[in-house]
């Protein structure tokens, strides 16, 4: 009886080549050309302290007049694009980063104050500062109108 040893790196390229054409498979019933960049949406991370909620936003090789940010409620929106090498197509070998247009929403978990808000753009990542809305102080009288 022979013993076979269990080769975790061949069973891991298997699984890795059958996974490649499943999405072969997949993508060849699209209209779709995998030799091509997909379109380029920023990667963003948020997060809060005590008084902001704070965005770091990935836009290398662009500059604040490139993007426009809306804040309506606890919606942020961020809107943009980057624009294309001015190298024409024939002279490339490799075409790697993605550009182009995009657009990106932000549900917050609360009400922001749509006033106080900073951007700045440093080592391609552009930092939005949003401040909380100040809560009612606890047994504020709220005057309350009828029409």
């Amino acid at each position: 009886m022979a013993i076979l040893r269990w080769d975790a790196a061949k069973d891991l390229m298997y699984v890795q080549d059958r996974i490649s054409k499943l999405f072969e498979y997949a993508l060849s019933s699209l209209d779709v050309d995998i030799r091509f960049p997909t379109p380029w949406v920023p990667l963003c991370d948020v997060y809060e302290n005590s008084t902001s909620f704070v965005l770091k936003v990935e836009v290398p090789g662009m500059s604040l007049d490139d993007i426009i940010l809306e804040v309506n409620g606890s919606t942020v929106t961020i809107v943009g694009a980057r624009k294309k090498s001015d190298i024409s197509e024939e002279n490339f070998h490799r075409i790697e980063r993605n550009f182009g247009k995009f657009i990106r929403n932000f549900i917050l978990p609360c009400n922001v104050d749509e006033n106080n808000v900073t951007a700045s753009l440093r080592d391609g990542v552009m930092t939005v500062t949003i401040l909380k809305s100040q809560p009612l102080a606890t047994g504020a009288v709220v005057k309350v109108t009828v029409k």
